[in-house]
Protein backbone atom coordinates (compact mmCIF):
# COMPACT_ATOMS: atom_id res chain seq x y z
CA UNK A 1 0.00 0.00 0.00
CA UNK A 2 1.13 3.29 -0.94
CA UNK A 3 1.84 5.90 1.59
CA UNK A 4 0.54 8.17 -1.11
CA UNK A 5 -2.75 6.94 -1.89
CA UNK A 6 -4.78 10.42 -3.06
CA UNK A 7 -1.35 11.51 -5.22
CA UNK A 8 -1.22 8.09 -6.62
CA UNK A 9 -5.31 8.28 -7.38
CA UNK A 10 -4.76 11.44 -8.93
CA UNK A 11 -2.02 10.88 -11.15
CA UNK A 12 -1.87 10.49 -14.70
CA UNK A 13 -0.10 8.51 -16.43
CA UNK A 14 1.93 10.18 -19.53
CA UNK A 15 4.64 9.28 -21.98
CA UNK A 16 7.77 7.64 -21.24
CA UNK A 17 5.78 6.20 -18.17
CA UNK A 18 5.96 9.14 -16.19
CA UNK A 19 3.23 10.43 -13.79
CA UNK A 20 1.60 13.62 -13.82
CA UNK A 21 -0.70 15.25 -11.24
CA UNK A 22 -3.28 17.40 -12.14
CA UNK A 23 -2.09 21.14 -11.45
CA UNK A 24 -5.46 21.88 -9.12
CA UNK A 25 -4.64 18.90 -7.45
CA UNK A 26 -1.31 19.83 -6.13
CA UNK A 27 -2.37 23.62 -5.18
CA UNK A 28 -5.10 21.65 -3.48
CA UNK A 29 -2.25 19.48 -1.22
CA UNK A 30 -0.05 22.96 -0.94
CA UNK A 31 -3.37 24.61 0.95
CA UNK A 32 -3.88 21.24 2.87
CA UNK A 33 -0.17 21.15 3.75
CA UNK A 34 -0.20 25.22 4.80
CA UNK A 35 -3.29 24.94 7.04
CA UNK A 36 -1.65 21.98 8.87
CA UNK A 37 1.32 23.97 9.77
CA UNK A 38 -0.19 26.69 10.63
CA UNK A 39 -2.68 24.44 13.31
CA UNK A 40 0.39 22.62 14.12
CA UNK A 41 2.27 26.63 14.81
CA UNK A 42 -0.76 27.45 16.78
CA UNK A 43 -0.83 24.02 18.97
CA UNK A 44 2.90 24.87 19.73
CA UNK A 45 2.58 28.32 20.82
CA UNK A 46 -0.32 27.51 23.07
CA UNK A 47 2.10 24.33 24.18
CA UNK A 48 4.52 26.49 25.05
CA UNK A 49 1.97 29.04 26.88
CA UNK A 50 0.80 26.53 28.75
CA UNK A 51 4.22 25.08 29.71
CA UNK A 52 5.57 28.74 31.37
CA UNK A 53 2.24 29.03 33.02
CA UNK A 54 2.77 25.64 34.83
CA UNK A 55 6.18 26.73 35.47
CA UNK A 56 4.97 29.89 37.53
CA UNK A 57 2.30 28.12 39.01
CA UNK A 58 4.78 25.27 40.41
CA UNK A 59 7.02 28.08 41.25
CA UNK A 60 4.19 30.40 43.35
CA UNK A 61 3.41 26.77 44.75
CA UNK A 62 6.49 26.14 46.08
CA UNK A 63 6.53 22.49 44.07
CA UNK A 64 10.37 21.89 43.43
CA UNK A 65 11.41 22.22 39.52
CA UNK A 66 12.28 19.10 39.42
CA UNK A 67 9.04 17.55 40.09
CA UNK A 68 7.12 16.42 37.32
CA UNK A 69 4.07 15.18 36.21
CA UNK A 70 1.19 13.28 39.21
CA UNK A 71 3.65 14.22 41.72
CA UNK A 72 3.74 17.96 40.84
CA UNK A 73 -0.04 18.32 41.15
CA UNK A 74 -0.17 16.19 44.12
CA UNK A 75 2.07 18.64 45.67
CA UNK A 76 0.62 21.73 43.81
CA UNK A 77 -2.76 20.55 45.25
CA UNK A 78 -1.45 20.10 49.25
CA UNK A 79 -0.34 23.58 48.73
CA UNK A 80 -3.67 25.35 47.98
CA UNK A 81 -5.32 23.16 50.71
CA UNK A 82 -2.82 24.77 52.88
CA UNK A 83 -3.16 28.22 51.90
CA UNK A 84 -6.72 27.98 51.71
CA UNK A 85 -6.47 27.31 55.42
CA UNK A 86 -4.39 29.39 56.28
CA UNK A 87 -7.02 32.12 54.89
CA UNK A 88 -10.00 30.33 56.96
CA UNK A 89 -7.42 31.50 59.67
CA UNK A 90 -6.87 34.83 59.22
CA UNK A 91 -10.40 35.13 57.97
CA UNK A 92 -11.51 33.46 61.50
CA UNK A 93 -8.81 35.67 63.66
CA UNK A 94 -10.30 38.95 61.95
CA UNK A 95 -13.74 38.32 62.64
CA UNK A 96 -13.08 37.11 66.33
CA UNK A 97 -10.50 39.79 67.72
CA UNK A 98 -13.45 40.77 69.89
CA UNK A 99 -13.26 37.35 71.52
CA UNK A 100 -9.52 37.37 72.59
CA UNK A 101 -9.32 40.73 73.62
CA UNK A 102 -7.58 40.74 77.18
CA UNK A 103 -6.38 37.31 76.92
CA UNK A 104 -2.65 37.71 76.98
CA UNK A 105 -2.14 34.18 76.23
CA UNK A 106 -3.30 34.66 72.67
CA UNK A 107 -0.86 37.66 72.13
CA UNK A 108 2.57 35.64 72.50
CA UNK A 109 4.28 33.93 69.80
CA UNK A 110 3.36 30.58 70.65
CA UNK A 111 -0.25 31.86 69.08
CA UNK A 112 1.29 32.48 65.81
CA UNK A 113 1.63 28.27 64.96
CA UNK A 114 -1.43 27.38 62.81
CA UNK A 115 -1.79 24.85 66.13
CA UNK A 116 -2.46 27.49 68.67
CA UNK A 117 -4.76 29.26 65.96
CA UNK A 118 -6.36 26.27 65.46
CA UNK A 119 -7.01 25.20 69.27
CA UNK A 120 -8.14 28.70 69.91
CA UNK A 121 -11.17 28.28 67.14
CA UNK A 122 -12.07 25.04 68.91
CA UNK A 123 -12.60 26.66 71.93
CA UNK A 124 -14.59 29.51 70.78
CA UNK A 125 -16.73 27.16 69.41
CA UNK A 126 -20.56 27.22 71.31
Amino acid sequence: MSDTPRTDAAAIRCACSTYVVPSEFARELERENAALRKERDSYRYRSEQIWGLRKEIQAALEVPSDCEGEEALKQGLAAIKTLRADKERLDWLEQSHKLWEGKDWLMGPEFISRAAIDAARKEAQP
